[in-house]
């Protein structure tokens, strides 16, 4: 197997561990959606994973696993992430392809999985 160079030496790396961002409002882009079945299979979610865009300082970092249901009695969320993402939809439907790339304005939180873990998590979308 041939050598990995890291690009600097590897006892000067900080292994401070993943942290979440601060809790406070973004500017994220859909990286990734797929319409799933949720845990109980009686209805359909949209996973998706999402890049930071602003503030600048936290570019590129990801949010991931933010699920919208498509459940009635959840679809206030659904049409939140709609309206602050701009995406056209027509009677009841919208197209999936018009989700990934859009960006949006998002209120992040953190919160402990049930593992433990500090995560993002977005709790509202912000429409303008």
């Amino acid at each position: 197997m041939p050598r990995i160079d890291v690009g600097t030496a590897i006892d000067e790396i900080k292994d401070e561990g993943f942290q979440p961002l601060p809790a406070g409002p973004y500017t994220l882009k859909v990286d990734s959606a797929e319409l799933t079945d949720n845990k109980a299979k009686d209805a359909k979610v949209l996973l998706m994973h999402h890049v930071v865009v602003e503030p600048g300082e936290f570019a590129g970092r990801k949010i991931m696993y933010d699920r919208l249901s498509l459940k009635t009695t959840a679809a206030w969320k659904l049409k939140r992430f709609l309206m602050a993402a701009q995406v056209p939809y027509e009677g009841s439907s919208f197209a999936t392809e018009d989700v990934l790339g859009s960006t949006f304005k998002a209120q992040l939180v953190t919160t402990t999985t049930q593992k433990g873990r500090l995560v993002n998590e977005v709790a509202d979308y912000i429409v303008s």
